[in-house]
C-alpha cells in the first residue's frame, strides 16, 4: 500500500531496497519465503538508504545496485548471522550519524492534518514550488499526493473498524461514497468491499509486483484465497525501533520519522 515509506528487506539472501509506492503493487513470490525488514518513515529513509526517494518510486533494486559492493557485502554477512537484531542495530547507528532534514516530519504530520498545501508552503516559509521541490527526494512525491495517501490509510483503518463507508466518506474528506470508492481503486487497485473482501488480520497491505513485499503493513498470517494471487500476507509486526528504545513485541509500530523493524513475514501458497 502507498504510505510515503521506504523500506530495507531480507529475504534470507540478499538485502534490497523498496522505494514510496504511488499506488498498490501486487506480489507473487516462492512460496515460504521469510522477510525482515525495516520501513522508514517521515523522510528518513533517503538519508539512511543513500539516495533521494523519487529514484526509487515504484521499484524496488538489490542494495547492491545502491551501495558500494564492499559495503553490502559486510553488511549481508553480518545480517545472514542474525537479522532482525543486526539491522535494528545498523539503523540505530546510521540513523545517529544522519542529519535528518525537519522538513520532512513537519511536512508529514501536516498532510495527515490534511492542510492545504498552501498553507503548508506558508507555515515552513518557502514557496509551494520550493516545497515540491523538497517533498520528492524526501517522499518520491509531492505534498498533494502524500496528503491524497495519508487521508486514504487513514479512512481505510475506519472501514477496517466498521465504520459504514456513508460516514468514512462523509467524515473522511471525501465529497460522497462514490469519490472514495475511487480513491480506493486508484490508490489500491480495487473497491473498498473488495479490499477488505481478502482474508486479512486488517485488510491492508498489498504487495508489490516485484516478487517481493514491503513491509509496509500489520497482517496476520492467513491462509490463501481460493482462485489466484491476493495483497500478500505478512506475520504481526513484532518490534520497533523508536529513538534508539525497543518496543515490547506484540505493540504495535512507532513512527518518528525513523525505522521500524519487522520480521517473521511469510509468503503462503496463493496458486
Amino acid at each position: 500500500m502507498p504510505d510515503g515509506c521506504m523500506d530495507l528487506l531480507w529475504d534470507g539472501n540478499c538485502l534490497f531496497a523498496a522505494g514510496p509506492d504511488t499506488a498498490a503493487r501486487w506480489h507473487r513470490g516462492p512460496v515460504g519465503t521469510t522477510y525482515v525488514a525495516l520501513r522508514f518513515s517521515g523522510g528518513l529513509g533517503p538519508k539512511l538508504l543513500g539516495l533521494p526517494a523519487d529514484e526509487l518510486r515504484d521499484r524496488t533494486a538489490n542494495l547492491d545496485e545502491l551501495w558500494p559492493g564492499r559495503q553490502v557485502r559486510v553488511l549481508t554477512e553480518q545480517v545472514a548471522a542474525e537479522p532482525a537484531a543486526v539491522l535494528e542495530a545498523w539503523v540505530v547507528k546510521r540513523a545517529a550519524r544522519c542529519d535528518q532534514d525537519p522538513l520532512g516530519p513537519r511536512v508529514l504530520a501536516m498532510a495527515k492534518a490534511e492542510m492545504p498545501v498552501a498553507v503548508m508552503a506558508e507555515r515552513l516559509c518557502i514557496s509551494t514550488r520550493q516545497l515540491h521541490r523538497r517533498c520528492l527526494p524526501a517522499f518520491g512525491y509531492g505534498p498533494r499526493h502524500l496528503s491524497r495517501i495519508m487521508r486514504f490509510q487513514r479512512a481505510l483503518e475506519e472501514v477496517r473498524c466498521g465504520v459504514p463507508m456513508v460516514q468514512v466518506a462523509a467524515t473522511g474528506g471525501y465529497a460522497d461514497e462514490a469519490h472514495f470508492s475511487r480513491e480506493v481503486r486508484a490508490l489500491a487497485g480495487t473497491t473498498p468491499r473488495g479490499l477488505l473482501g481478502y482474508p486479512y488480520a486488517d485488510g491492508s497491505g498489498a504487495n508489490r509486483s516485484t516478487g517481493r513485499p514491503s513491509a509496509k503493513a500489520r497482517l496476520a498470517r492467513c491462509p490463501p484465497p481460493v482462485g489466484g494471487d491476493h495483497p500478500g500476507s505478512k506475520d504481526r509486526m513484532v518490534s520497533s525501533v523508536s529513538h534508539a528504545s525497543r518496543i515490547p513485541p506484540g505493540s504495535s509500530t512507532s513512527t518518528w520519522g525513523s525505522a521500524s523493524a519487522v520480521s517473521g513475514m511469510s509468503i503462503p501458497n496463493r496458486r
